[in-house]
């Protein structure tokens, strides 16, 4: 079953659950930085699609991160997307 935690739904649109403090423009570096390790993650167009999905449960499978298919916080870190306004390093 498919969990959808965003509030308004689009009908016929299944989209993947993702953090939506993430701007079109965070998703779309992260893509890049998919591609940079090696990973594809379809058009690098800021879009999460089922195929960033993938690349980014790819990408943390093979990096040892917890396996969400979600650009959370250790995803980001790894990523090196420099995202978080709240990391303390």
């Amino acid at each position: 079953s498919v969990i959808s935690y965003t509030a308004e739904h689009t009908p016929g649109a299944e989209r993947p659950a993702m953090d939506r403090l993430l701007t079109r423009g965070n998703i779309e570096v992260a893509e890049m930085r998919l591609q940079q390790f090696g990973f594809d993650p379809g058009p690098v167009d800021g879009m999460f699609t089922a195929q960033t999905q993938a690349a980014v449960r790819a990408f943390q499978a093979r990096y040892g991160l917890p396996v969400s298919g979600l650009l959370d916080r250790p995803t980001r870190e790894e990523l090196k997307l420099g995202v978080d306004p709240k990391r303390g390093d």
